[in-house]
């Protein structure tokens, strides 16, 4: 499978792995020369904290932070694209919906 792949997605799961290097170093083996990696979850960092704090052996691992993104992804060849931790679901005057968490992290 190594280089096959143009994308690969960790939705709303990244927290529950064991050993996030290992299943990094897999995923980035995986993608083809111009592939991107993103890891998202749809409630955000604060949402895994909590299930974190409250389950630990479930849930080993915090999403992680703009610098540890970039760090992850730097030691592996590949380069960050985008990073957010919240999204506006307001319309164009900034009316409706206040803004609401989400992660979102890619590199490529």
């Amino acid at each position: 499978l190594r280089g096959k792949f143009d994308g690969v997605v960790f939705n709303a799961c990244f927290g529950n792995f064991f050993d996030t290097d290992a299943v990094t170093d897999a995923a980035v083996s995986c993608l083809s020369p111009d592939g991107a990696a993103f890891i998202t979850h749809p409630l955000g960092a604060p949402f895994v904290a909590k299930l974190h704090d409250e389950d630990p052996i479930t849930v080993p691992h915090l999403l992680p932070t703009s610098s540890e993104f970039d760090d992850l992804v730097r030691t592996r060849t590949l380069r960050p694209l985008d990073f957010a931790e919240e999204i506006d679901l307001g319309d164009e005057e900034g009316e409706g919906a206040p803004p609401r968490p989400v992660y979102y992290a890619a590199a490529g």
